[in-house]
């Protein structure tokens, strides 16, 4: 089974996807995580990747494609369920992964525009631990301290507000194509993001049919 998460950024796709690799053992595949790692380990487009995102803006798509092609072939060949969270995030991304693989369900996560501000702005991490925080939402005890292990939390840079709504118009106007082009093929399905986590995930186990 594959899966494609869609939504603004902020709406919640990563959590989604971590609850369905943890439950269902779900493979997550991430653009967001291929694009940090490919930065990390200093790979053939990380210089260009690297001031791409730092503008607020998105990498192109044929970087992304070569860049995902790998990874979901690979899994396709280990027979695992995967979870896309980040892509495709226009129609023509969509008809090249129609060139590799199948898609069963595509589903769409609405949240509100001011949820997902303080979402992204709110978010505090840590990097020792890689627990995530919000200064709205999951507060640490002690302000920008880790109860982990003391760490001090970072921020990413691009977590800002002019960042975010830079990247909230570009999705929105790509999501357009990509949405009618799901509808058409009858696999595209809504679900309310506002609500709490447990909430958001049973009406993913719903849609999916899967307990």
């Amino acid at each position: 089974m594959i899966i494609v998460l869609m939504g603004a950024p902020g709406s919640g796709k990563g959590t989604v996807s971590s609850f369905l690799s943890n439950k269902h053992n779900f493979i997550h595949i991430s653009t967001g995580d291929l694009i940090r790692n490919e930065i990390k380990n200093g790979g053939d487009f990380a210089r260009k990747i690297n001031e791409i995102t730092l503008e607020g803006k998105l990498v192109p798509d044929e970087i992304i494609n070569e860049i995902l092609k790998k990874n979901i072939l690979e899994r396709i060949k280990e027979n695992k369920n995967i979870v896309l969270d980040g892509y495709p995030r226009n129609a023509e991304q969509a008809k090249f992964l129609e060139s590799i693989a199948n898609v069963d369900y595509v589903i769409n996560i609405n949240v509100d525009l001011d949820i997902i501000t303080k979402r992204i702005v709110g978010r505090r991490t840590c990097s020792k631990c890689n627990k995530i925080y919000n200064i709205y939402f999951n507060k640490p005890k002690n302000d920008n301290i880790c109860d982990n292990d003391g760490t001090i939390l970072s921020q990413r840079v691009d977590d800002n507000e002019e960042t975010i709504k830079n990247r909230i118009s570009v999705y929105k106007k790509n999501a357009i194509d990509l949405e009618k082009y799901y509808k058409e093929k009858g696999i595209f399905y809504e679900i309310d993001g506002n609500c709490g986590s447990e909430q958001v995930e049973n009406k993913i186990e719903d849609t999916l049919n899967i307990k």
